[in-house]
């Protein structure tokens, strides 16, 4: 593990596009996989900026809130496309299906894509209470792609983003813990 320290976030986003721009360019097919929230955000503001080729390279998401329309301004397919989608051409773009009733298939479905696209670097953030992901503490490290029934803590730190805090929704697919480790 190679450990960078930056004087502030501004910092912490070009050494972390300038990781990810490595990686994009290391060979001919990349696999990133992408967070959302406030961390990556000056990251995918720097890609905005730079439009660097991405043809090559497919993303997959860690998480997807469930019952949200990917339409919905607050659900994790309406950020990317704003952040970053619509910005770049990605080869393809991943992400769960929130709107699925079949949890436990789209929890598989999720996996299969994973599987066939293995993150070759995994970006991820921390949540307040130390959260990955969906994945809250104390959550097995053992899981694959699950629902996740979000803590009140990560409840009221995303309501900044709805009406209130009655709006949030309490579960999410999420990457577990043995999905994200299994990055290169």
């Amino acid at each position: 593990m190679k450990v960078q320290i930056a004087k502030n976030k501004e910092e912490l986003a070009e050494k972390a596009y300038e990781v990810l721009l490595d990686v994009i360019n290391s060979k001919d097919e990349v696999s990133l996989g992408l967070a959302t929230g406030s961390s990556p955000e000056g990251i995918y503001e720097i890609f905005r900026k730079e439009k660097p080729d991405v043809s090559h390279v497919t993303t997959v998401n860690l998480d997807e809130y469930i019952g949200l329309p990917t339409d919905h301004d607050q659900s994790y397919a309406y950020y990317m496309n704003e952040q970053l989608f619509k910005h770049l051409e990605f080869k393809a773009t991943y992400l769960p299906n929130g709107l699925n009733p079949d949890h436990a298939a789209e929890c598989a479905r999720y996996d299969e894509i994973i599987a066939a696209n293995t993150p070759d670097l995994q970006l991820l953030g921390i949540g307040t209470n130390g959260h990955i992901a969906f994945n809250e503490p104390g959550t097995s490290f053992d899981l694959t792609t699950n629902v996740a029934e979000l803590s009140q803590a990560t409840i009221e730190a995303n309501s900044r983003y709805f009406d209130s805090p009655a709006n949030v929704p309490t579960h999410a697919f999420t990457m577990g813990i043995k999905s994200i480790m299994q990055a290169k």
